[in-house]
């Protein structure tokens, strides 16, 4: 982008602020995680902060998706950015500006995900896996260009206090998220249901125990931060990571008790209290 825009880095962070198309611009995946080289979204650190650059000028021109490229990754990366893409497409799919295409991409990439991504953690030289995963990604990519929800935010104000990667903050907080978000969006979750194998005890019960068997921490309080954060982290994502495609309007009281059953790792009582 600098190289044909004048200005530096900071000048472009936020959304459509980037005047002139960039060099031709080809990207390769070397994990299946990000979903980036379908997007319009770059994530930049700035003082340990998240920080986004969205801008339909960061589309590439093309993109190479060669399972060999991501066959070495450890269990521990695959399933983290495995675990970043899910959350895409369930993210997606729940999003106002969700269309046809991007609900159809969204339910293709959780079909993918949800059988290749524990084969790939469990077996990294099964290639049919790790192609599931990459193709999961990039089709969660291209939902992803619908935007994100709650989930997403819940996630940055968790990594601006832990040091934990971006796919297991997503992951802690997408439970969570659809409970806020179920009462808006039964259909939704009854399409994700359907494509999540062995979820017939329902979706929030899959993804804990996916979670689980991944080793993602199950609370804010097994993260390491102390219950004293809670009505700051509310705060945080209302002045810094606001949703306005999050298909339920986001209050902070709502937010300060889904912080709080996240504290305590209490899904059940989360889902109880904010999902009817």
């Amino acid at each position: 982008m600098l190289a044909t825009n004048a200005g530096d880095v900071a000048g472009i962070v936020g959304a459509d602020r980037i005047a002139t198309p960039p060099l031709p611009l080809v990207l390769v995946p070397t994990t299946a995680g990000t979903g980036a080289e379908a997007t319009r979204i770059a994530i930049l650190s700035d003082a340990g902060e998240k920080r986004i650059v969205n801008s339909a000028h960061l589309v590439p021109v093309a993109a190479v998706l060669d399972p060999l490229l991501v066959a070495g990754l450890p269990p521990a990366i695959t399933a983290s950015t495995g675990l970043d893409a899910l959350s895409h497409a369930v993210e997606a799919l729940l999003a106002t500006s969700a269309s046809a295409l991007t609900a159809r991409m969204s339910l293709e990439a959780l079909e993918l995900l949800a059988t290749a991504l524990p084969q790939a953690i469990a077996d990294g030289s099964d290639l049919a896996a790790r192609r599931g995963t990459l193709y999961g990604a990039y089709l969660a990519g291209l939902s992803l260009n619908a935007g994100v929800v709650l989930g997403h935010s819940i996630a940055y104000t968790i990594a601006n206090r832990v040091h934990l990667p971006h796919g297991i903050t997503a992951a802690m907080a997408l439970p969570y998220c659809l409970a806020y978000n179920a009462a808006a969006t039964r259909p939704q979750l009854e399409a994700i249901a359907a494509k999540l194998p062995g979820a017939d005890h329902g979706v929030f019960a899959w993804l804990a125990d996916l979670n689980d068997s991944l080793g993602v921490p199950a609370s804010l309080r097994a993260a390491g931060i102390p219950a004293e954060e809670v009505p700051a982290m509310a705060a945080e994502r209302e002045q810094s990571y606001p949703r306005p495609t999050n298909p339920v309007p986001l209050t902070g009281e709502r937010l300060t008790e889904l912080y709080g059953h996240l504290w305590a790792g209490d899904l059940d009582a989360c889902v109880a209290a904010l999902a009817s």
